[in-house]
């Protein structure tokens, strides 16, 4: 096959080819193709036009009448003399249907709802032993009793035990109190001691 490539266009708008000049020829020699068939240049943006006006084509008996219902052909583009090198005929793409968006389950929240907080257990009586120390030095103005009454206070506030913070407090009351009285025993007996007489 040589020279400029052809397409015919069939009524239905499917194409047929490619074909050259002789071949064109050849097939309206058999009939395959009338005067009035479209013809699709290829590579080429000029619309399809009549066989009948290509420079060179042979028409038997002249350009018939434009017949309003033309036959459709029946042969494939593979029985109109394509080879197998040629090119298959463009197929329109058939549109796939968009899919439908998928969205991500949304979460549910009930186990999280239906957990139960355990408080911290006071295995071994660390608010109790702060109060009852924090206690005894306020009451008994023990400097000895209140650091304890703080340290077991403070490791009840770190395990966040029940009443850990109260204890914490109570420690800290009993730790200030007992001090504030030491100095001021201290500042009563050393004004005791300045007024009284002297020795002569």
């Amino acid at each position: 096959m040589s020279g400029q490539i052809y397409f015919v266009v069939a009524s239905d708008g499917n194409k047929y080819g490619p074909a050259d000049l002789p071949t064109l020829n050849q097939w309206a020699a058999d009939g395959r193709i009338a005067g009035d068939t479209l013809i699709e240049m290829q590579g080429s943006a000029t619309p399809p036009f009549p066989f009948a006006s290509l420079p060179g084509a042979v028409v038997p008996g002249g350009m018939p009448q434009p017949d309003p219902t033309p036959a459709p052909f029946e042969q494939p583009m593979a029985d109109l003399g394509s080879s197998q090198d040629d090119p298959a005929p463009w197929t329109p793409p058939t549109e796939q249907p968009a899919a439908a968006p998928v969205y991500p389950e949304t979460p549910t929240y009930s186990a999280a709802y239906n957990r139960t907080t355990t408080a911290p257990v006071d295995s071994g009586n660390t608010v109790t032993k702060s109060l009852v120390l924090s206690i005894l030095g306020i009451v008994c103005c023990s400097i000895f009793t209140a650091p304890f009454g703080l340290y077991f206070g403070m490791k009840a506030k770190r395990e966040n035990l029940p009443n850990g913070q109260v204890a914490f407090v109570m420690g800290w009351v009993s730790l200030v109190l007992s001090i504030l009285q030491i100095i001021g025993s201290i500042i009563y007996f050393v004004a005791i001691v300045a007024t009284m007489p002297s020795p002569l």
